[in-house]
Formats: structure tokens, C-alpha cells, sequence
């Protein structure tokens, strides 16, 4: 976090103390304790440099909440897209800033575009056409269809499914019967 000009006086108006924590930037390599896996430092709030400039493979969810775009959004997602050890195949992008037409024009630009073949196309989709976006609103209308059908086969059945959500854990256990 850079320091501006009378700080001290901002944050003070505020009711809030800035000076312990400027001292703990100085005096602590946070960068490091951040990458030690055993360093219970494990939320950073972050711009600029520690976006496009730092890379910690464990790092797992990145949020946005302002817009950007080409290479800073690539460098971006891709703080959280790297696979780690065994125990992470990617990562976890909240898109709080909207980001995701940025993210389809980035990737035409700085992706495999046409010739790649994960994830291909400048649109953002793939072999099976369609954005990812597009995908989970199929898949969303699929699984209310397969909701409305499964719910629709047990009243054929008599079976009554408010009386089993409604009731509490073990009448629960009662209700189903195989």
C-alpha cells in the first residue's frame, strides 16, 4: 500500500490509526510471509504491483471489484488459474467489476484465439460453441427442467416432497422410504 501526503491526519479523521500499520509494511517482508505456506498471512487486498508483478502459485480466489483489462486481467486471472502441487487444478475468480466482456476481448488478443485449443475462438468459448457464460445458462435451464420433472415424477408416486422439506431431521429420515 503506497503512503500519500498527510496520511496520518486523513486516516485520523477517520477514527482510524495508520501509523502501526505502515510500521508493519516497513519492518515485515510481506511478500514473503504471503508465499510461506505456514505464514497464517492468507488475505491480501491489492492494486497494481502485486497483481501483474507478484506470483504465489497457492493463491486460490482472486476478487475483482473494478474493471480492467488486456494484459493486467490476463495477469490477473492467472494469479489464481495456476495449478499448485496436488492440491489445486485452478482457481476462483468473483467478478465483482464485470470484467468478463474485457475477459473475451483479452483473450482474442493475448489467448491461443483460433489456433488454441483450450478454450479456443476469439468469443470465448470452445469446440462446442458458446461462451462460458452462455454454457451455465444452458446448464441453469437444464437442471430447473430436470427440478420440475423430478418433482413432477413424485407426485405421480404420492410422494408429497414439502412435507419431507418442512419436517425436521429425523421425521426427515421417517419420510423416506425405499
Amino acid at each position: 500500500m503506497s503512503s500519500e501526503q498527510n496520511e496520518v491526519d486523513k486516516f485520523r479523521k477517520m477514527q482510524l490509526e495508520i501509523a502501526p500499520h505502515r510500521k508493519k509494511i516497513v519492518e515485515r517482508d510481506l511478500e514473503k510471509e504471503f508465499k510461506d505456506e505456514e505464514n497464517p498471512f492468507r488475505f491480501a487486498i491489492v492494486c497494481a504491483m502485486w497483481i501483474t508483478g507478484f506470483d504465489a502459485p497457492c493463491v486460490s480466489t482472486v476478487y475483482l471489484d473494478k474493471p480492467i483489462k488486456g494484459h493486467t486481467l490476463m495477469q490477473t486471472i492467472a494469479r489464481a488459474n495456476r495449478v499448485y502441487d496436488d492440491e489445486k487444478e485452478n482457481g476462483l475468480i468473483v467478478d465483482y467489476g464485470n470484467v468478463y466482456k474485457q475477459l473475451e476481448k483479452a483473450y482474442s488478443v493475448y489467448g491461443e484465439g483460433e489456433k488454441g485449443g483450450s478454450g479456443g475462438g476469439t468469443k470465448g468459448g470452445d469446440e462446442e460453441g458458446g461462451s462460458p457464460v452462455e454454457k451455465l445458462a444452458l446448464l441453469a435451464n437444464e437442471l430447473k427442467e430436470s427440478i420440475r420433472a423430478t418433482k413432477g415424477y413424485l407426485k405421480e408416486l404420492g410422494f408429497n416432497l414439502s412435507d419431507l422439506m418442512n419436517a425436521k431431521p429425523m421425521q426427515k429420515l421417517a419420510k423416506i422410504v425405499t
